[in-house]
């Protein structure tokens, strides 16, 4: 007999193996769309779309670590 247990095990079983198919897909887009946020809110201060890219990865990558920078 299958236990009410059994049932959250497997699902949280499939939920951590569907983490890295979600993931990165996610997060991708996440940046991509956070830049053409920036970019269209401020375009004097980004010459042009990778311009913005690359200031939103560099933000998400130093973001919790004072002062020190890439």
């Amino acid at each position: 007999m299958i236990t009410r247990g059994d049932k959250v095990k497997k699902w949280i079983y499939y939920l951590i193996k569907l983490r890295d198919k979600v993931f990165t897909p996610f997060a991708i887009l996440y940046i991509l769309m956070a830049a053409l946020g920036v970019y269209l809110i401020e375009p004097k201060t980004f010459e042009s779309y990778l311009t913005s890219v690359y200031w939103v990865l560099i933000t998400l990558a130093t973001v919790g670590f004072d002062d020190y920078t890439p």
